[in-house]
């Protein structure tokens, strides 16, 4: 969206409103039906990463051994 819209200069709602349903108008619908599946896989390594520190921090009480 950033390089369509780049340098854009919009005057009016009905300018930005245009603009956007051009912009969603170039993909069809199953190109935004593989990005909405794939929001939960993303969600849930972003969730993961933010996780690790915690999980280091159990390894390392735990002497490395096992927890769940």
């Amino acid at each position: 969206m950033v390089n369509a819209l780049g340098g854009t200069n919009l005057t009016s709602i009905e300018a930005c409103e245009t603009l956007l349903s051009k912009f969603f108008d170039k993909n069809d619908k199953g190109f935004y039906e593989k990005g909405i599946m794939k929001l939960n896989s993303r969600w849930f390594y972003e969730k993961g990463i933010m996780k690790l520190n915690s999980r280091w921090q159990q390894v390392i009480k735990k002497n490395g051994g096992f927890f769940p």
